[in-house]
């Protein structure tokens, strides 16, 4: 069988194995790390534990009293962990499938369980709005990590189990420290519910999905976002990224499953597989991808609604290789501001930049935007070109204007902040100002904005403050 992508096949996808069994529907499996057997959670309160080769499941574990709603296999294969309705977390000997723990603490439904690497901790999330990390050898919570205002939907921990990382419903990632559980960071980005995060494997990228219909690449280096991944037309509510860190998959409320390139961060398949259901289980690579390069999905098959673990194999180098590659156009600018005082001589600086004859002007009111050239790069081989263009915005001075501004200064790439250079009482007036307000609209940018001081209106009379006032203001303010 072919998974269909549009109305035409895909040579790249082949289903393999159906496993059915459940007598509701799935909400979450975990490979084994020797990638031989899968373990499934479900609304009809069992762990079933199967060999994905013969379809076959080979233990049923019982115990929760409601739904589970999630499952890590320890990465050393010995405990199986499960999250439930019932507000409780279990543990199960990962060989012969016995009961072990049960960890007790949480006041609402576990929802996420990652293991920190070391079989005797685990991190979970809550619907109770918490997280926790559990010491396993004690049965006892370490550590509650209160960050959050809203339901705590996934945990992911960093390869290096330097980093913990919680998303939640609040429009939040919470970053904090393996070791201790210190909270060390708050990250926004996304406009709506933060429904899944996850790490590559390479440990240099945090990816978020959301229902704001987008999939957030943060880096590891700045935790600003790197690239921003659209194409769904619903809510994404659940990612993973394959062990060697060379693809990324997405699953939407619009029904379709994207694979990601993460060297271009290009989509280069999608198929269509129904669901139902408010929170979608997650799609998971083989844990030694891509040998075998398998992908473990959940999907409607014969009439039952998310009840069929589907095993499908992936031609990875079909999926992105040339033969299934055509040209792509994007365009991407960016930005440039003059800002200042009003009267400083923002828009006749602007007209000089962009070609233009300088010419005495009005006081500028609103914001006038120029271009100052487009040039086309090829990009990803031949396949991908990207129109880019440097934009250049004059944003009016007076008082009035500057609330309004701020919301332009998000996007900043370089900023251009004038003073009057001849004002022999206040030389520096609005400076500090909209030094400030940039760095705040940009604190969450991928990258720092470049803050250049420009001295206008030289030319009548000269620089009035001295080159030390200037280096302190520059140093204090972070100009370049």
């Amino acid at each position: 069988m072919e998974m269909q992508i549009g109305n035409q096949p895909h040579p790249g996808i082949t289903l393999l194995h159906k496993l059915q069994g459940h007598e509701e529907r799935i909400q979450g499996i975990s490979w084994s790390p020797d990638g031989k057997k899968i373990a499934s959670a479900s609304h009809d309160k069992t762990i079933r534990i199967w060999d994905w080769e013969t379809g076959k499941c080979t233990a049923i574990l019982k115990g929760h009293s409601d739904k589970v709603l999630c499952i890590a296999w320890s990465p050393d294969g010995s405990i199986i962990a499960s999250g439930s309705a019932d507000n409780t977390i279990r543990t199960w000997d990962g060989q012969v499938f016995k009961p072990l723990l049960l960890l007790e603490g949480h006041t609402k439904s576990i929802l996420s369980l990652v293991w920190l690497n070391n079989p005797i901790r685990i991190v979970s999330g809550s619907f109770d709005t918490t997280a926790r990390i559990w010491d396993m050898q004690g049965a006892k919570t370490i550590k509650v990590l209160k960050k959050h205002t809203d339901i705590v939907n996934r945990i992911s921990v960093s390869p290096d189990n330097q980093f913990i990382a919680s998303c939640s419903d609040d429009t939040t990632i919470m970053l904090y420290d393996g070791k201790n559980g210190n909270h060390i960071k708050t990250l926004a980005g996304h406009k709506s519910y933060i429904n899944c995060i996850t790490w590559s494997s390479c440990g240099k990228w945090l990816a978020s999905a959301s229902t704001d219909k987008t999939i957030i690449i943060l880096n590891r280096e700045t935790w600003k976002p790197q690239h921003i991944l659209e194409g769904h037309t619903a809510d994404v509510f659940s990612i993973s990224f394959s062990p060697d860190s060379s693809l990324l998959v997405s699953r939407s409320f619009d029904n379709t499953v994207r694979l990601w390139n993460t060297i271009t961060w290009q989509e280069k398949a999608h198929f269509s597989e129904k669901v139902e259901g408010w929170f979608l289980p997650t799609p998971i690579f083989h844990p030694h991808f891509p040998n075998p390069p398998l992908l473990a999905t959940f999907g409607e098959i014969d009439g039952e609604e998310n009840m069929t673990i589907l095993i499908w194999e992936l031609d990875v180098e079909k999926i992105t290789g040339k033969a299934f590659q055509k040209e792509k156009r994007f365009y991407r600018n960016a930005k440039i501001a003059l800002v200042g005082d009003s009267g400083v001589g923002k828009t006749g600086l602007g007209l000089v930049l962009s070609g233009q004859k300088w010419e005495p002007t009005e006081s500028t009111h609103g914001r006038h935007v120029w271009s100052l050239g487009k040039n086309e790069e090829t990009i990803s081989g031949k396949h991908t070109i990207e129109e880019r263009e440097l934009l250049l915005w004059d944003l009016a001075g007076q008082p009035g204007y500057r609330l309004i501004h701020r919301l332009h200064l998000h996007d900043v790439a370089v900023a251009l902040v004038l003073f009057d250079a001849r004002s022999e009482t206040d030389p520096f007036a609005g400076v500090e100002y909209w030094a400030k307000a940039i760095d705040q609209a940009t604190g969450e940018a991928a990258y720092n904005t470049v803050k250049i001081l420009v001295a206008a209106r030289s030319d009548r009379g000269g620089i009035s403050v001295s080159k030390e006032r200037l280096s302190g203001i520059m140093d204090r303010l972070g100009f370049v």
